[in-house]
């Protein structure tokens, strides 16, 4: 089963991007990456994480000026840019 972004719905663990307005949400696991977020980048987006994983967050499209987010919570990158892209790095990243 897949999510709205295409990405698998079941399993472990995984971190999940949510709309703080009740909007659509995707979530992701070790390995998913989407590297045009264009659908989700107009919106601010909360990080629901509670296995940890290293969630790469890029304001790029092309995976350029990134962020890890291990904590849950506002994904900010403190001046008003949008989502791009997304990764989740293997341990250890």
């Amino acid at each position: 089963r897949r999510d709205r972004a295409g990405f698998d719905a079941g399993g472990s663990a995984k971190a999940c991007f949510f709309d703080p307005e009740g909007g659509p949400a995707f979530c992701v696991r070790e390995g998913d990456e989407a590297a045009d977020l264009a659908e989700w980048s107009d919106r601010p987006l909360l990080l629901r994480n509670p296995d940890r994983l290293n969630v790469v967050v890029c304001t790029d499209d092309a995976y350029r000026d990134c962020r890890t987010f291990v904590d849950s919570g506002p994904v900010d990158f403190g001046d008003g840019r949008a989502v791009g892209s997304v990764r989740v790095a293997a341990p250890g990243f």
